[in-house]
């Protein structure tokens, strides 16, 4: 993004603060692969970004493949609390099969760059038909690595041919598998995605975009400064809600077409989901998911029975747990905690009363 265009989005960025009511908003610089744009570029517009929010807490993150993070850019994103994200999925030789060869030992160097100027790095893995019968090597490999991580599965894109995607079947039976050995290595390693699974279902709120009515959550301004209600949609004029060099007003944002699109998509959703026992934390998925799934015929994200496994699992799993005799005698002792008769003692209940609750986050 050039610097023009950045201005504009820095001027964007500080009459819509401004307006909302929100006390923190987050930006994430997202690529492509970010880190080209060079130290200057970075040393301006974080400047920016600070000067122009004084009216919310601004919490600044990047997604890199950290290849060409250095001290002086390290430092650069200490100073400013850059929160640090990379993609690794595993060991050596699972990331660099699906990767490419080097991609593995550059991104590791990153990382541990990046730990001795005392920056934390979280990690995506993606899951695909090369990996997701290995997922233990890729868990082992993190905890043995102190990284957290979160799971994403590898999905096509919207007309275009994925071969290495996950099926749901496949999806859902990778993330019970996953959430048994975590519990029981919880106390090890934080797995993002399977907190928010875990934490929506315990709190009865989605905690993650994918299962929540995610038009106006987000913001994404592509290089050119075309704004997008999410970056998976990026490029394409279709889904575009306005561009940057327009004049326009932010309530105006999400009436146009692009933004029709996704509230038509929800209004179809509410319909066909409403009566399932899951909707309150899922909401029916990924808009992006339903719209590149071209096989099923239905505006629905494929992943809903995927969905519902890993649901009903942890939904049966605290139900054991609620019911032990432990806390039965717990709530015969102390019948009122917190709000909550039952959440009491139980490894699946240490996960969810870890979270905080969405009424506490402003």
């Amino acid at each position: 993004m050039s610097l023009e265009t950045s201005k504009k989005v820095l001027d964007f960025f500080a009459k819509t603060v401004a307006k909302i009511k929100q006390k923190k908003v987050k930006v994430t610089f997202h690529g492509g692969e970010p880190l080209t744009a060079g130290y200057d570029y970075f040393d301006k517009i974080l400047s920016g970004l600070k000067s122009c929010s004084s009216t919310v807490d601004v919490e600044i993150g990047i997604q890199s493949n950290l290849w060409l993070f250095d001290d002086e850019i390290g430092r650069l994103f200490r100073e400013y609390n850059v929160a640090v994200g990379t993609s690794l999925d595993g060991p050596k030789e699972i990331t660099d099969a699906q990767r490419g060869l080097g991609y593995f030992e550059k991104t590791m160097q990153g990382i541990q760059r990046a730990h001795s100027l005392g920056i934390s790095v979280g990690c995506i893995a993606t899951f695909t038909q090369q990996n997701f019968t290995r997922w233990r090597e890729v868990f082992d490999f993190f905890i043995h690595e102190h990284l957290d991580f979160s799971i994403h599965s590898a999905v096509a894109g919207i007309n275009s041919n994925y071969r290495y995607a996950l099926s749901p079947e496949q999806y859902g039976h990778l993330l019970c598998e996953m959430l048994d050995y975590y519990i029981e290595n919880r106390k090890k390693i934080s797995v993002s995605s399977l907190d928010q699974i875990c934490q929506g279902v315990g709190w009865l709120e989605g905690r993650v975009c994918t299962f929540k009515e995610c038009l106006g959550m987000f913001l994404a301004i592509d290089p050119s400064g075309n704004i997008y209600n999410c970056q998976r949609f990026a490029g394409r004029k279709e889904y575009r809600l306005a561009t940057i060099h327009d004049e326009f007003d932010i309530e105006k944002l999400f009436s146009g077409q692009g933004a029709q699109q996704f509230l038509k998509y929800q209004h179809e959703v509410n319909n066909a989901c409403k009566d399932c026992e899951h909707f309150s934390y899922c909401k029916g998925g990924c808009p992006y998911n339903a719209w590149a799934d071209k096989q099923n015929g239905k505006n629905k994200d494929p992943y809903c029975e995927s969905y519902k496994k890993i649901f009903t699992k942890i939904k049966n799993r605290l139900f054991e747990e609620m019911s032990s005799q432990e806390n039965i005698d717990a709530i015969a002792e102390e019948p009122y905690e917190n709000g909550h008769l039952l959440l009491r003692k139980g490894q699946l209940i240490d996960l969810i009363r870890n979270g905080i609750h969405p009424s506490n986050v402003a």
